[in-house]
C-alpha cells in the first residue's frame, strides 16, 4: 500500500526542522565569537548613606558586581552631596527637604565592557541608565543607580 505526503505531514516536518534550526541559534550559540572589549566610564550614583559608608570609598578601589562577583573596574572619581528628599507639608505643599545625617555618592568608575548595539557589558552585567547595580568591595557593600556611560573607541 503506497503512502502519500499530505500538507499535514509537510507542516510536521518544516515544523521540526524549525525547532533544530531555533535549538542550534539560541540554545547551542557557537562559542567561537570573541568580543572586544573596550573602555568604559559609568557614572553610579549611591543614594542616602552614612558619612562613614561615603568616606570608606576612596579613588583607586576596584568595585565588583555583588551577584556575579565579576570585577567592573576602578573608581577615578568620588563626589560626595548632601542627600534631598521631597516631603509633604502639613497645608499639602511638596519642599525638598535635606536628609539628616544621609549623603549621596557619585562615583566614576572606568572598567572594561564588551560593547555591542544591544548592551554594554561589565562584570557580567548589563549597563543601562538607572538601572541598579550593587556595588561591593573589600569593606563596604552599596546598591547604586547608573547615572551616565561613557565609551572610549
Amino acid at each position: 500500500m503506497k503512502r502519500k505526503l499530505n500538507w499535514v505531514d509537510i507542516l510536521i516536518i518544516v515544523i521540526i526542522v524549525g525547532f533544530i534550526y531555533g535549538g542550534y541559534k539560541y540554545v547551542i550559540k557557537p562559542k567561537d565569537t570573541v568580543m572586544d572589549k573596550v573602555p568604559v566610564e559609568v557614572t553610579y550614583r549611591v543614594q542616602s548613606v552614612l558619612i562613614e559608608t561615603a568616606n570608606s570609598i576612596k579613588v583607586g578601589d576596584v568595585f565588583k558586581d555583588k551577584d556575579t562577583n565579576q570585577v567592573i573596574g576602578e573608581v577615578v572619581n568620588k563626589e560626595i552631596t548632601e542627600s534631598y528628599d521631597f516631603v509633604n507639608t502639613g497645608d499639602g505643599r511638596i519642599v525638598k527637604s535635606k536628609k539628616p545625617d544621609k549623603y549621596d555618592v557619585y562615583l566614576t568608575i572606568r572598567g572594561d565592557a564588551v560593547v555591542t548595539d544591544d548592551y554594554i557589558r561589565m562584570g557580567g552585567r548589563d549597563m543601562r541608565i538607572e538601572g541598579t547595580v550593587y556595588l561591593k568591595n573589600n569593606i563596604s557593600s552599596v546598591e547604586s543607580k547608573v547615572m551616565a556611560i561613557e565609551v572610549f573607541k
